[in-house]
């Protein structure tokens, strides 16, 4: 089944096959619709398992399931098939029982063409499959609805702050004010117990923590951000270093130019009225995007 033709030399047969056994049905159905190997068949309901067993009689290697019609529906590929009331049809969108309703997450780095192609694809079958315009309206709404919810609910569990890994992290003292600010790549958890254990004492964290009255619980450690580059991680690390000054670190980290100075001391004086805050940490953000690729 591997050879361009395969799909062509099925079909084909398949052709043949329909001829052969429609042409010799004790009763033949009133309609026949195939796609690849899908079909669906209009036929009286008592002549259903003799034409069953008929077709099936053909070639040994060439079986057919059944699937009737419940409650006056029946799917076939990605449509539903109606039976109205007066004997005539409709036909709206199918999904299987296991379907997620989840698509491709906008917030991905997928191409932005990708995305939107996701949109108009799911706009387009309803234009083009649903007979009736409520039945339309209905999946539209379906379709906006399940968007919005893409955008609260994550289907993936969700990672525990100490199961990360690439963070900036701060630890602050159970017994004073001082603070710790660090970067790792392992999990926050496994940097959390090389500060804390007892081997740890000629760290800065350790030699603190060792003195009475001072210690550092799981609750007072916290993700300042999430950094899986190196570079951009050790100069985020340098920027909180910088802006907050923690009393617990012996140095600054990765060295930032003292231009840069200015520009964190407007960052804390705005972020006082929150009028700018946004605008500065996204520059911010910007610089240490060039600094890290240059």
């Amino acid at each position: 089944m591997g050879s361009p033709v395969s799909l062509l030399v099925a079909n084909l047969y398949m052709e043949d096959f329909e001829c052969r056994a429609l042409s010799t049905a004790p009763t033949p159905p009133n309609r026949w619709n195939r796609y690849v190997d899908d079909t669906f068949v209009e036929i009286q309901e008592l002549a259903i398992q003799n034409f069953t067993q008929h077709i099936n009689s053909f070639d040994s290697n060439i079986r057919f399931t059944m699937e009737p019609e419940t409650d006056s529906k029946l799917p076939f590929l990605d449509t539903c098939v109606h039976i109205k009331s007066d004997g005539s049809t409709k036909v709206t969108i199918y999904r299987k029982p296991t379907h997620t309703d989840h698509y491709l997450n906008f917030g991905s780095n997928h191409h932005l063409a990708h995305k939107r192609s996701v949109a108009r694809t799911l706009c387009h079958r309803i234009d083009q499959v649903i007979t009736e315009e409520e039945d339309r309206e209905t999946e539209l709404h379906h379709v906006k609805k399940r968007s919005h919810c893409q955008r609260l609910i994550s289907l993936k569990d969700k990672t525990p702050d100490l199961k990360k890994c690439g963070l900036v992290y701060q630890m602050s003292c159970d017994g004073c004010e001082d603070t710790y600010t660090g970067e790792t790549a392992r999990t926050l958890q496994t940097r959390y117990r090389e500060h804390t254990s007892r081997s740890a004492h000629l760290t800065a964290v350790g030699e603190h923590i060792s003195t009475p009255g001072h210690g550092i619980s799981v609750d007072n450690v916290k993700i300042i951000a999430r950094e899986d580059d190196l570079w951009k991680r050790k100069i985020s690390e340098a920027v909180e270093i910088r802006r907050h000054h923690p009393h617990m670190n012996r140095d600054g980290g990765y060295e930032l130019a003292h231009v840069y100075d200015r520009l964190l001391l407007c960052d804390q004086a705005w972020s006082r009225d929150g009028s700018r805050e946004g605008l500065i940490n996204t520059s911010w953000q910007r610089h240490i995007d060039g600094v890290a690729s240059s």
